[in-house]
């Protein structure tokens, strides 16, 4: 008898230090004879060609042709878990603070964000914002797949670390070794990612009526949890 074609869960996260940190744990959830976790990365969201009104498609456009490049089709999914920053995208515009004398990357602080003019950060917060709630409040892509999206606040390094403002050297540094704190301990990693103190209460769209609130946005913040609760 021909073996059962395992489902794929394709997980989307921003950048590579995410994969490191958080792929073993989603491959851990789902029973490997039955699952395949596959990992794509795009920060689709603050992409500037992403509006509200296309970024449904964009991301369901990044799943096709991930799919079509290994011949799999849309029956072949279990689901899409997507892993976004929030980057401080909801807090209000007044409290993005543009300093000629700051130079380089955005600074990250729990009442503001610090930016050289010329950055466009308000911007990037007001679209990014946008493509967010749009994309909090779907249930599907790519025509029929199931898709949910979790945030990291105000970034990966800020749940998983609790430091904000990393350098690629220490994103990396810090992804590695949280893995590695973590491996063959599935139960820890889900306690850890569960604690009260980061991990916001309620069902999925309360966490994300949450997120939008104030300042929420740039604290220490996570519904990653609700992708290991079941």
């Amino acid at each position: 008898m021909p073996r059962k074609r395992s489902k794929v869960v394709l997980i989307i996260v921003e950048g590579p230090t995410d994969e490191t940190a958080l792929e073993q744990f989603f491959s851990e959830k789902f029973d490997p004879n039955e699952v395949r976790i596959k990992v794509v990365h795009g920060d689709i969201t603050a992409d500037e060609d992403s509006t509200p009104s296309n970024i449904v498609s964009s991301v369901g456009r990044l799943v096709r042709n991930w799919a079509s490049r290994y011949g799999l089709k849309r029956q072949d999914f279990l689901k899409v878990i997507h892993v976004t920053d929030t980057d401080g995208a909801y807090i209000p515009p007044e409290n993005v603070v543009e300093d000629p004398s700051h130079l380089g990357r955005p600074l990250y602080g729990d009442a503001n964000i610090v930016a050289s003019p010329g950055s466009r950060i308000k911007e990037r917060n007001a679209r990014k914002s946008a493509n967010l709630n749009r994309l909090s409040s779907i249930a599907t892509v790519w025509g029929s797949v199931p898709y949910s999206i979790h945030y990291m606040s105000c970034n990966l390094d800020h749940v998983l670390y609790g430091v904000l403002n990393s350098d690629d050297e220490a994103k990396r540094r810090n992804a590695f070794l949280f893995a590695k704190t973590y491996k063959n301990n599935f139960d820890g990693f889900v306690k850890f990612i569960s604690d009260p103190v980061f991990a916001v209460a309620g069902n999925y769209q309360e966490t994300w009526e949450y997120i939008r609130q104030g300042l929420n946005s740039l604290h220490r913040h996570t519904n990653l949890d609700i992708c290991f609760r079941s």
